[in-house]
Parts: structure tokens; sequence; C-alpha cells
């Protein structure tokens, strides 16, 4: 796969995640409306109705209990998974994993591991190549997929490590890794 689909490819899931956002915004949105019309609604009723909707007034509070609740979870839920460092998502490994697949030298990979630190992304992989290569050829192949996954990201600069071993003819699956 050429560095231009990889490229598209990571584009296409930055481009998503904000369509994300703008989407859980809308929904934010959608119930601070609902609150307030749970409010408006027991003020209202509590107003008009006199003694007889003495239990709008309590039962607009449940609701925006409800809504205040399903907020905080919806806001805690991306926090505690930025906290806990989850992997990347699936597509985002499978770009990564084309990146280093398709440079040249890069016989295997193994021990890929992803995951967010604020709005930086950091990248841990051990590449193998071929042990009869110069200590220099080994590190540029090194800073090609470095480069090549850094490349993946439009926003900020992603923390690379690669690790280089020898290639010892392990099985390879299809996606190059071992």
């Amino acid at each position: 796969m050429e560095t231009k689909d990889l490229n598209s490819t990571a584009n296409g899931a930055a481009k998503k995640n904000d369509d994300n956002k703008t989407g859980k915004a809308r929904k934010v949105a959608g119930m601070a409306g609902g609150m307030a019309a749970a409010a408006a609604a027991g003020v209202a009723g509590t107003m008009f109705l006199g003694k007889a909707g003495g239990i709008c007034d309590p039962a607009a509070a449940i609701i925006v209990s409800i809504f205040i609740i399903a907020v905080s979870v919806k806001m805690a839920v991306p926090a505690l998974h930025e906290l806990l460092e989850i992997s990347l998502p699936e597509h985002e490994l499978r770009s990564i994993s084309e990146a280093i697949a398709s440079t040249s030298g890069v016989k295997a990979f193994h021990h890929l591991r992803t995951r967010r630190s604020g709005a930086d992304v950091i990248v841990d992989m051990h590449i193998k190549v071929d042990p009869g290569i110069t200590v220099e050829e080994a590190h540029n192949i090194a800073t090609e997929v470095e480069d090549k996954v850094r490349d993946l990201y439009i926003k900020g600069t992603p923390i690379v490590t690669v690790h280089v071993e020898p290639y010892r003819g392990e099985s390879v699956r299809s996606d190059g890794s071992c």
C-alpha cells in the first residue's frame, strides 16, 4: 500500500473523530434542552395547578437529575479511557500496521502497543530486519518506520519508539506481524 493511501485512511479517521465530537456536542445540547423543558414544565405545573400541581416540581427535579447523571457519564467515559491509556481504535491500528509492513527492509513486526496521553499518540513496536545488515541500515529502516507512522497523523506529533531485532525466520501473519 502506498503512503498516499495510508494518509487518506488516517485523514478519514481524523475526520470521523471530528464528526463524532460534533455529534456528541449535539447530543449534550439536546440533553440541556430536555433539562430546560423539564424544569419549565415543573415550574409551570406548580404555578398553574396550585396544590394539585405539587408533584410537578419534584418530578421535574428527578428528570433533571437523570439528565445530569447521563451527561456526567458521557463526559466521564472518554476521560477514564484516557487515564487508563486505552489502545487506539482498530482502524488506527490497521493503518499503523500497514505503514510498518509496507516499509522496505521490515521483515516482520510484533509488540505493537498504542495509546493516547492527552492529545499525544504514543506508538511502541519491535521490527524484525535482516540480521546481515549494518547497524546504520537498521537505524535507517527504523527511522523510515517512525516517519511513516508520524505521517499518518495530522494533529500533533506522535511519540514513536521502534526497537530493532534480527529476523530469524519466524512465521509472519498476513498483516506483517509475527
